[in-house]
């Protein structure tokens, strides 16, 4: 009886990974490429120029959200997958965490723009797509990761995909339309942190706001070396193109 209850276990984890990774695996898929079709209508639609201002805004936002995150995302995973069943602390104190990160953040971009000096279209531009650092501090993306809900992850990923590709379709005629990309980004960015909370009503799951700072700091500390890695990543990625 216990040889076959541990080969039930076996056969219901073995399912569980495989369902994970043909939704993930397919919806990264599909959104790279969703991604592939609305970067060349962009680059046709906008010109060399305007393009060019687009991914610079896109790089920036890269770097926000890096300065939001700190290595929290991957640490809160890994931490729900350790404890399941007593995952409340880490959720809300993540979750607060990356709340007040993603207005320091922000407040570091404008200040960044303030000296930079670049010309005024950029400047909107960068901003603008610097408001999308709020839903994705917001998202709780990473709870649904730790609980292995990755069907929602799947869904969620396509959806915002399928509907930033409405968006500018129908809406991105010219190149003076460029201000409306990282607007209909961010509405995306909105829906897809929409879908994910209500996955995570779902499955009877709370997240709330609260300030404990002494948690924060010992978060900080065990999560900044996985941030500090993964930024350097992304150092290597976007560095060329700022």
């Amino acid at each position: 009886g216990g040889f076959r209850g541990t080969g039930d276990y076996s056969l219901s984890t073995i399912k569980t990974i495989t369902k994970n990774f043909f939704s993930l695996s397919s919806s990264q898929i599909l959104c790279r490429a969703i991604n592939f079709v609305v970067v060349i209508y962009l680059a046709r639609i906008l010109g060399v120029e305007n393009f060019g201002k687009i991914s610079f805004g896109q790089a920036f936002l890269v770097y926000t959200t890096l300065l939001a995150n700190c290595g929290l995302l991957d640490f809160g995973v890994r931490e729900i997958a350790r404890n399941k069943n007593q995952h409340s602390f880490i959720v809300n104190n993540i979750f607060s965490l990356r709340v007040i990160l993603a207005v320091v953040a922000y407040c570091v971009l404008i200040f960044v723009v303030l000296i930079a000096k670049m010309p005024t279209e950029t400047n909107c531009i960068v901003l603008l797509y610097g408001i999308s650092v709020f839903p994705f501090a917001l998202s709780v993306e990473w709870i649904l990761r730790g609980i292995e809900k990755m069907e929602y992850i799947a869904i969620s990923n396509v959806l915002h995909r399928v509907i930033f590709l409405c968006l500018i379709f129908l809406y991105v005629k010219s190149s003076y339309n460029v201000y409306l990309i990282p607007l209909f980004w961010l509405c995306a960015e909105i829906v897809w942190t929409i879908f994910l909370y209500l996955a995570l009503i779902k499955e009877n799951i709370k997240v709330q706001f609260q300030i404990n700072i002494s948690a924060w700091k010992k978060i900080i500390r065990q999560a900044l070396p996985m941030g500090f890695s993964f930024f350097m990543i992304q150092v290597y990625y976007y560095f060329d193109t700022i």
